[in-house]
């Protein structure tokens, strides 16, 4: 799985994200997503789901995340 080059992200600074025009991730999780991007990429070009999973239950995640699964907050 690749890295669209061409998508737009949308990042909400506060609040919760109704429906799909306000679908994406808020700052924080768009900064801890920024922050594993070179694991995660190396985890789906190498098909190693360990590393997924680890990072999807890491704290920092769980905090961050709350109850939203990784493909989720991946697909945002």
């Amino acid at each position: 799985m690749g890295v669209d080059k061409g998508a737009t992200v949308v990042v909400h600074e506060h609040g919760s994200q109704v429906g799909e025009s306000r679908w994406g991730l808020n700052a924080r999780q768009m900064t801890f997503m920024l922050q594993h991007h070179n694991v995660i990429e190396a985890a789906y070009t190498s098909g190693d789901a360990e590393a997924l999973r680890n990072l999807a239950a890491s704290q920092a995640y769980k905090t961050l995340f709350t109850e939203m699964g990784w493909d989720e907050a991946f697909d945002r």
